[in-house]
């Protein structure tokens, strides 16, 4: 249980839904968009807007941009250009359509940002990581169009009921100071914080993810994953993987009283511990056989992943076509933050 080593959106689509395969360009949203937004360098590439649609090969997310037409007309900037609504935001809210935006031309930005972070395994014991990630929301994030966190936000979760016994009642206070903001925030579940349910989204605002999900943003398909589930080699996290997404199983384990929950945690941490330091590192790091044949199916060039703990930036090429995996850091000693404007990435540390 919440070994070391999904849910879709509760928004409804605005539009029918279309293969994941027949997304319409950038190119072909209606004129007057550049001459609305002039303050703003890459008009055409503010991210992507709120349609999502289940799409094959796997129980995946995608979304995608509408069709010309097909989304509702809004006042002001957003009537003009839809690709002003940003980051797969299904609630259908006129203001956190436009909220970033002016928030941004308000600071004087010449293009947009989108932010990921994973593995902070937040914990009380670890006030410095908690510290941290406040810092980050009030004086980076607040800057951004969206924040994605891909899993592991929390060292456990047991259950949305137990927020506040697990001292995590600031977190889910700031997270929605920030969707309060105008930041459009989404949160894909890692394999400590697989329980994250209905009642956090609500709480914080923040739109939930299965894992995988597909996203074209800035005119990209990229595929976002936690990325236990390439760690193919480490079979017996495999097997805790299928076990805990039985609907049975979460069903009885969240009927169990708090005291008990949070004592399994407890136990269960203890033991990934012991079992992490008999494994050989390549055992716990992604297969590559695994990662290629998941980039290819889902047919994506990017890869944006977490849960390895080994930050980098990992070049390749699938079927002579040039592609790359992007993998997220921890913040166990400081934060690690990628940074996307869509001609142009930056993952720190």
């Amino acid at each position: 249980m919440f070994a070391a080593h999904g849910r879709r959106s509760r928004g409804k689509a605005t539009a029918k839904c279309t293969p994941a395969t027949d997304y319409p360009s950038q190119e072909s949203f209606p004129p007057g968009c550049e001459a609305q937004a002039k303050e703003i360098e890459h008009c055409k590439q503010w991210g992507v807007s709120g349609k999502f649609e289940q799409c094959s090969p796997q129980d995946t997310t995608s979304i995608a941009f509408p069709a010309p037409g097909q989304r509702k007309k809004r006042r002001g900037l957003a009537r003009q250009c839809p690709a002003l609504g940003h980051g797969g935001n299904v609630r259908d809210n006129p203001r956190s359509e436009t909220a970033g935006l002016s928030r941004v031309l308000r600071r004087g930005w010449s293009q947009v940002t989108t932010l990921f972070i994973s593995d902070l395994h937040l914990a009380p014991e670890r006030p410095q990581s908690t510290g941290q990630f406040f810092d980050f929301l009030e004086n980076q994030a607040t800057r951004a169009q969206a924040l994605y966190i891909l899993g592991d936000l929390f060292e456990y979760w047991i259950g949305d009921d137990a927020a506040a016994d697990l001292g995590h009642r600031g977190v889910i206070d700031a997270l929605k100071h920030l969707h309060d903001g105008g930041v459009t925030t989404y949160f894909l579940p890692g394999n400590r914080d697989f329980l994250v349910g209905e009642r956090f989204s609500r709480e914080t605002g923040c739109i939930l993810l299965p894992d995988p999900t597909v996203v074209d943003l800035y005119g990209k398909r990229i595929l976002l994953m936690h990325g236990d589930s390439l760690c193919t080699d480490d079979k017996e996290h495999q097997h805790f993987r299928a076990l805990v997404a039985q609907p049975s199983w979460r069903k009885d384990f969240l009927a169990k009283p708090i005291a008990e929950r949070m004592a399994l945690a407890t136990d269960a941490r203890a033991q990934s511990e012991l079992n992490k330091s008999t494994l050989p590192m390549a055992i716990m790091d992604v297969n590559q056989d695994t990662v290629e044949s998941v980039m290819r199916s889902f047919g994506v060039r990017t890869l944006i992943h977490g849960h390895t703990h080994r930050p980098a930036v990992h070049q390749f090429r699938i079927d002579g076509a040039p592609v790359q995996r992007i993998v997220l850091g921890d913040w166990y000693e400081r934060s690690s933050v990628l940074q996307y404007s869509g001609d142009k990435l930056s993952l720190t540390p």
